[in-house]
């Protein structure tokens, strides 16, 4: 029909967000050290997780930002999701026992294939708290 016009294709005219960036492979670590202490080990993986909740809020804080600014964004919900908790579970071998208790234990893949009916199994579950801050009559803070 003369005179009609003709609808544009929506998704050739949406603009790519300039925040998504490829998703890039990562190679398989090597673990240079092939036991340790089991309190530290179980501290650093607590310590991993919260450090990834961080790098997640950061990139949110970005993304809401990016949603805020842009006309077509603003018009959908936020993405997002929550880390509750982790659940892993580990194997190792039990090194040794020092003095006081400290547990040392070993991680290295050919030890634990000979010792494969005395390797140890651990879960351990990491279940996020948020944490508050309270202030006393006297000004002193308080962490929960």
């Amino acid at each position: 029909m003369p005179g009609r016009r003709v609808r544009k294709d929506v998704a050739r005219d949406v603009k790519k967000p300039d925040f998504v960036e490829p998703v890039k492979p990562v190679d398989k670590p090597e673990i240079a050290v092939k036991k340790a202490p089991l309190r530290e080990l179980a501290a650093s993986i607590t310590l991993s997780a919260l450090s990834a909740k961080k790098l997640i809020d950061m990139e949110l804080s970005k993304i809401r930002k990016e949603y805020e600014k842009d006309e077509f964004l603003r018009n959908f919900p936020l993405p997002g999701f929550e880390i509750s908790e982790m659940e892993l579970e580990l194997n190792f071998a039990v090194d040794e026992v020092k003095d006081g208790g400290e547990v040392i234990v070993s991680f290295d893949e050919e030890k634990l294939s000979k010792l494969s009916g005395a390797i140890s199994k651990m879960k351990m579950k990491i279940v996020g708290k948020s944490l508050q801050q309270f202030e006393t009559i006297d000004g002193q803070k308080i962490v929960k």
